[in-house]
């Protein structure tokens, strides 16, 4: 039996082989009949400790085991929760189609370069300046970048007043009906909006009909009369048209945007739930495994406990009949002569002397 299967009693020192060894060298000579059996009674006492700290060896390792198998149980149970959770969160957002994002994307696109169109066309030669330089690309892009800004500002707060309105739409019916009404005057204006600037347009396409009409005329052809406001009306109308317009889409396109971030995100955590899901439940089969192994140990602990004694005494008998012997054997020289005088020996040289002299 090691020293590690020798576990401490509280209040308790249990003797190895060797501390019965020294045990038995502490005896005075000659050693009596009455000082081995003393040395053979501590030896089953300590036994008897011994197998008690067995025992309790074997019960903490089983409650130990079973603390490990409740432990990983509820880890299991809590990642369940977790992945539970998670599919219902998947499921709550709405799919966004890939589909629309292009279109939305596209249609904000156009909007944006409608704006930077008109500015390429007209500040680069009001500035005197190329075109096609940098500068004058510059010149075209500059306004465009805060139409670009605005769009942003624009579609925050359309996002913000379309989510308020949604939530009216469960609250009372007073708030539902102004929700609804709020809803259909801004679909009216917009629509409204559109209208008069493809109508404008129309009346601009004219106006600007008239004016190429003008630049190629022939002599001696009166000139047509162009009405310039209606051109000026119209290229502001294009300007706010775009900006709403684009806001819209934009607004459209980040709303789209953030549902297939969010879809994507929760499924990366639901993959990542799922491969430490196999995890969880190896280290709770390996827990359950060992418990039931300990168990096992615990159940069949009679058995166990009876070979670890008798180990433990056969191992402390057999040092206490060694230190025996040993102290038997060492015998002084004054003893030896002693005997050899006592005896009427005719020398020492005749006498076989033990092998084994002190």
């Amino acid at each position: 039996m090691n020293a590690k299967e020798k576990s401490m009693v509280p209040g308790e020192t249990i003797l190895t082989g060797a501390g019965i060894a020294a045990l038995a060298e502490s005896l005075p000579k000659p050693v009596s009949a009455a000082a081995a059996q003393m040395v053979r009674d501590k030896i089953d006492a300590q036994a008897e400790l011994v197998k008690v700290a067995n025992a309790g060896k074997l019960l903490r390792e089983w409650e130990a085991a079973k603390a490990v198998t409740k432990s990983a149980l509820g880890a299991c149970e809590k990642h369940l929760r977790w992945h539970e959770e998670a599919l219902r969160e998947f499921a709550a957002v709405e799919p966004a189609h890939l589909l629309r994002i292009v279109i939305w994307g596209f249609c904000a696109l156009i909007c944006a370069s409608a704006e930077f169109a008109l500015t390429w066309e007209t500040l680069p030669f009001i500035l005197n300046v190329a075109k096609r330089t940098f500068l004058g690309v510059m010149l075209g892009a500059a306004p465009a970048a805060g139409v670009a800004v605005l769009e942003v500002g624009i579609a925050a707060v359309l996002a913000a007043c379309s989510r308020v309105m949604l939530q009216q739409m469960d609250s009372s019916r007073l708030r539902k009906c102004a929700a609804w009404g709020l809803l259909a005057l801004s679909i009216g204006l917009l629509i409204g909006g559109n209208v008069y600037t493809v109508r404008i347009l129309a009346d601009a396409r004219e106006e600007v009909a008239k004016v190429r009409r003008n630049l190629e005329r022939q002599d001696g052809e009166a000139e047509a009369e162009v009405n310039q406001g209606v051109i000026k009306e119209a290229i502001v109308a294009v300007s706010v048209a775009v900006t709403i317009d684009g806001a819209i889409f934009l607004m459209l396109l980040m709303e789209d945007f953030k549902r297939l971030d969010r879809r994507v995100k929760i499924g990366i955590r639901i993959a990542l739930m799922r491969r430490r899901e196999g995890r969880l439940h190896n280290a709770l089969h390996q827990a359950e495994a060992e418990e039931k192994y300990r168990e096992q140990r615990w159940g069949a602990r009679e058995e166990f406990l009876k070979a670890v004694v008798e180990e433990y005494r056969q191992e402390c008998l057999l040092e206490l009949q060694r230190a025996l012997d040993q102290k038997t054997a060492r015998r002084s020289l004054a003893e030896v002569v002693n005997d050899i005088r006592s005896s009427g020996s005719a020398g020492i040289a005749s006498v076989d002397l033990p092998s084994r002299i002190m």
